[in-house]
């Protein structure tokens, strides 16, 4: 069971840098999180079983989304936002179309070849990278 959420912890937010950034999830979004679990049931639902969504980026500090390339004002850098690939059970255009409606008109949701970028930045924003 995860820190954050039911099926989400704090290692796999954790900034990738090894820095202390995200480590512990307490300023985690408690609304990313409720997304994830959201999306991680709609993926359970379509594919008939229990599904494991792995993140890639969750926690950003400003070196390591300077060194992805990330937006200077990157949600990941707010624990706000989680690139979470597509599990090999779902097809990537149904998981971007359930990332779509998790997300809805309150975050940010960018499509990737083969993971989806969520957050819940306030307002609608999409793009595709």
């Amino acid at each position: 069971m995860g820190d954050i959420s039911a099926h989400l912890d704090s290692k796999e937010t954790a900034c990738h840098c090894g820095c202390s950034i995200g480590n512990y999830g307490k300023d985690f979004s408690h609304e990313t999180a409720l997304a994830f679990e959201q999306l991680r049931r709609m993926c359970c639902h379509f594919a008939g079983h229990d599904v494991s969504l792995i993140i890639s980026s969750g926690y950003r500090c400003e070196a390591q989304n300077e060194k992805v390339g990330g937006s200077k004002d990157s949600e990941h850098m707010k624990g706000d936002a989680l690139d979470i690939h597509c599990p090999s059970e779902i097809p990537i255009d149904v998981f971007h179309d359930f990332a779509d409606k998790v997300i809805g008109d309150s975050g940010g949701m960018g499509k990737y070849w083969n993971r989806v970028h969520i957050d819940t930045r306030g307002f609608r924003s999409r793009w595709e990278g």
